[in-house]
């Protein structure tokens, strides 16, 4: 029986097999994974690299991909003290394949502006009987929903390592999503050996929890050290971008509008509900990034005139200026500073909760192992573990680089304001904000 294969920019093919992969596909087929074709990966980082429309269902195949090269890997370096059971291998790819499945439309920037939690939502889409996606995993067996669930929630002490492979410091999560973000956004700071990190895996138990961890030899620390320089360097230049920043800002500040606006605007289905943290799995998958995108569309007619304009820029690009960063740190000045920026725009009947955006990233990088402010090893969520002849070692203490980024905290804020008055503004915080 032929193979299934997907052409991947990344990675080449990915392959199923019809015959032993069976479970897989049918997974594949169900509309809830479907429904990640139309949801972008890096929401509205397209407003800033034309090229990052790729999407979610990409990014979940990617991450099946790494699961089952590290499993095979595992494999070939002969551990035989993982045994592995066919359906926890399955489990695990299942895990991989279904762990952005509650992401809403545009990913992050919805579920921040509304308060979402996607891995809730996963769970819950996971172990719904009435959803088709734990219909196809109970028809393998009746505890493989909440196998996956507990692996995607670290909730297995067994198979800890492999809830580490899901999401830790070094996940096939992480390691896809920066070689597709940087394909499609056209850098090449987001590349990295993955290869050689896989080559390099293995599996070792630990003192301070008894459950098993992922460690590397060695001989992978410069992959290891390319992956962490490729992340940082990939939250600053696209993550954190000040012009995907400021079309993210404007977003929420939409759906702050829509929210106040109430019964004066059209809502279409579901969008409502999850403006009010209200929405029921039945509606939220029927939200996607076509959906919200239209609903934006109809708002260009509402009567409110602050959410027609607000929608009418984003919609035509047409985004706010940034003001900024901040001088550190942001004082009781620069404030004072920006209370009369939001009075001048008040007084043009401009309200500053919709004209005045405030943003701030933390250059963390989803939070680097701080080893001066742990304790032994107490940390190992948040630890890249070397292995070598001497022992074991945190990687932030062999290299000084990565010592350096694991101790950089800089933080930097942007204001944006409408571009039409971006002159008046910016001389009543060029005396705070850096050029």
């Amino acid at each position: 029986m032929a193979d299934k294969v997907f052409c991947d920019p990344v990675y080449g093919h990915i392959v199923f097999d019809k015959r032993t992969d069976a479970h897989l596909l049918r997974l594949l087929s169900c509309p809830e994974l479907q429904r990640l074709r139309r949801i972008s990966q890096l929401g509205l980082s397209s407003y800033t690299y034309p090229g990052a429309v790729h999407t979610r269902f990409s990014h979940a195949l990617g991450a099946y991909h790494l699961m089952t090269c590290a499993l095979g890997a595992l494999d070939r370096n002969q551990q035989p003290r993982i045994r592995l059971t066919k359906e926890v291998m399955l489990a695990a790819r299942c895990a991989a394949l279904l762990h952005d499945v509650g992401h809403g439309p545009l990913s992050h920037v919805t579920e921040r502006a509304l308060g979402l939690d996607h891995e809730r939502v996963t769970g819950e889409l996971v172990l719904d009987p009435k959803i088709q996606i734990n219909r196809v995993l109970r028809s393998y067996s009746r505890g493989l929903p909440r196998l996956v669930c507990a692996l995607l929630e670290g909730g297995k002490p067994k198979w800890q390592f492999l809830s580490d492979l899901l999401s830790s410091q070094v996940d096939v999560d992480r390691m896809d999503y920066l070689l597709r973000d940087a394909h499609f956004c056209g850098v090449s700071f987001g590349l990295y050996d993955y290869l050689r990190i896989l080559h390099t895996l293995r599996v070792e138990r630990f003192e301070f929890d008894k459950r098993r961890h992922p460690v590397w030899l060695a001989k992978g620390e410069h992959s290891l050290e390319q992956f962490l320089y490729a992340r940082f360097f990939m939250y600053w230049t696209v993550y954190y971008h000040k012009t995907t920043r400021g079309f993210e800002s404007l977003f929420e500040a939409i759906l702050r509008r829509a929210k106040r606006a109430g019964r004066s605007i059209t809502f279409l289905r579901g969008v409502k509900r999850l403006l009010h943290g209200k929405v029921l799995l039945g509606d939220f998958l029927l939200l996607d990034d076509s959906v919200m995108l239209a609903q934006i569309a109809e708002w260009t007619h509402s009567r409110d005139k602050v959410l027609r304009d607000l929608c009418e820029r984003f919609l035509a690009r047409d985004g706010f200026k940034p003001l900024g960063p901040s001088k550190e740190p942001a004082d009781v000045k620069t404030y004072a500073a920006v209370e009369r920026v939001k009075e001048y725009l008040e007084n043009r009947r401009l309200p500053a909760d919709s004209y005045c955006l405030e943003s701030t990233s933390v250059a963390t990088a989803n939070d680097y192992y701080h080893p001066e402010e742990e304790t032994g090893e107490r940390s190992q969520k948040n630890s890249i573990i070397l292995r070598d002849e001497r022992g074991r070692c945190e990687i932030s203490r062999r290299f000084e680089g990565v010592r350096a980024l694991t101790k950089e905290r800089s933080r930097n804020t942007y204001w944006y304001v409408p571009r039409e008055h971006e002159r008046a503004l910016s001389r009543m915080l060029a005396p705070y904000v850096g050029e």
